[in-house]
C-alpha cells in the first residue's frame, strides 16, 4: 500500500517524500498542525493549518478548513481550503467550499463547488489548469483566461 501512495504522489509531480500517513481506517478530530507533509487517507475533522504539502487521498473525507503551501486532492474537502503556492485537485477529488491560491490545476471530472480565487505569486504572476487547458498570467497583472468546452 505504501508503495501505491508514493506512486500517486510521484504521479501528481511530488518528488517529497510523505512524512506522516493517517491511514483508510483513522477518523481524526481535532487541529493537525504539521511540518513537512501529511497524507489523509481516511476520514478527519477539524482544522488542518501548516505544513508544506497535504495529500488528500482517494476515498478519503476531510471536513476541515485547510491552510497550507501545497496540496493534491484525489478524495473530499468539505471547507475552504487555501494552499499559499498550488493547489492540484485530480479526476476523483471533491470540494465543497471556496479555494484561494496563485497556482490551481484541475484534472476532468473534479467536483467543486464554492468560489475560486486565484491569488498573484510575489514575482507577480498566477497559473490555471482545467483539464487540458491552461493559462499563465503575466506580470502585467492581465487577467487569467480559459476556454474550456464543456
Amino acid at each position: 500500500m505504501f508503495k501505491k501512495i508514493m506512486t500517486q504522489v510521484a504521479e501528481s509531480g511530488g518528488s517529497e517524500a510523505i512524512d506522516t500517513i493517517l491511514g483508510p481506517g483513522t477518523h481524526f478530530k481535532g487541529v493537525l498542525t504539521f511540518e513537512g507533509s501529511v497524507r489523509i487517507d481516511g476520514k478527519f475533522d477539524g482544522e488542518i493549518a501548516a505544513g508544506s504539502l497535504l495529500v488528500v487521498g482517494e476515498g478519503s473525507i476531510v471536513k476541515a478548513n485547510v491552510r497550507v503551501n501545497r496540496a493534491v486532492i484525489a478524495g473530499q474537502i468539505q471547507g475552504d481550503i487555501e494552499a499559499t503556492e498550488s493547489l492540484e485537485v485530480q479526476p476523483t477529488g471533491r470540494i465543497f467550499g471556496d479555494i484561494q491560491t496563485p497556482e490551481l490545476q484541475l484534472a476532468r471530472g473534479v467536483t467543486l463547488e464554492g468560489r475560486v480565487i486565484i491569488n498573484k505569486r510575489a514575482d507577480g504572476t498566477m497559473a490555471v489548469s482545467i483539464g487540458n487547458e491552461k493559462s499563465e498570467s503575466a506580470r502585467d497583472g492581465g487577467a487569467v483566461r480559459i476556454a474550456h468546452k464543456v
